[in-house]
C-alpha cells in the first residue's frame, strides 16, 4: 500500500511524489507551486478519504467566488478541485472559458450554492488555465 492511500501513514510531500512517475511529479509540483502562488498560502495535507485519499487543501480568502482548491497526488491520474460559489457562474458563464476547464466545470456537482468541479492534471495546458480560472474567481 502505498503513502497516498494510506490512512494512517501521515506522509509528506516528498512521499506522495516519489509515488508519481517523474513527469507527473514535475507537473504536480509546478501546480502546488503555482497554486501557492495565486491563492497566497501554502495547502495543509489532510486526508479526504475516498476517493481523494490524502490531498493538499487550499483555503481561499473569504473576498473570492472560490472557497477550496485542492491538489490530489492520485498515482495513476493526479487531479485538480475547486469549490466554487454558484454566483461566479452567474457573472461568468462556463462556455466562457477554455474547453479543457469547460469540461470540469460541466461534470461539476452542485451542493448548496457551489460547483464541485475537477480536472485530471494532464499537462501546463490546463495547469494555466487554471491558474487564470482561479485567479479570476478570487477577484471575486
Amino acid at each position: 500500500m502505498g503513502s497516498w492511500t494510506n490512512k494512517f501513514e501521515h506522509p509528506t510531500k516528498k512521499d506522495l511524489l516519489a509515488e508519481l512517475d517523474k513527469d507527473r511529479a514535475a507537473l504536480l509540483e509546478k501546480a502546488y507551486k503555482s497554486i501557492n502562488t495565486v491563492i497566497g498560502t501554502k495547502p495543509r495535507l489532510t486526508w479526504l478519504d475516498l476517493p481523494w485519499r490524502w490531498s493538499f487543501e487550499y483555503t481561499c480568502p473569504e473576498h473570492g467566488l472560490i472557497e477550496q482548491v485542492y491538489l490530489i497526488p492520485d498515482p495513476e491520474s493526479p487531479r485538480l478541485a475547486a469549490t466554487i460559489r454558484s454566483a461566479f457562474f452567474e457573472k461568468h458563464p462556463p462556455d466562457c472559458f477554455p474547453k479543457l476547464l469547460r469540461a470540469g466545470i460541466a461534470a461539476g456537482v452542485l451542493i448548496n450554492h457551489q460547483t464541485w468541479c475537477h480536472w485530471e492534471l494532464t499537462d501546463k495546458d490546463l495547469l494555466d488555465e487554471f491558474e487564470d480560472f482561479l485567479a479570476l474567481a478570487l477577484d471575486g
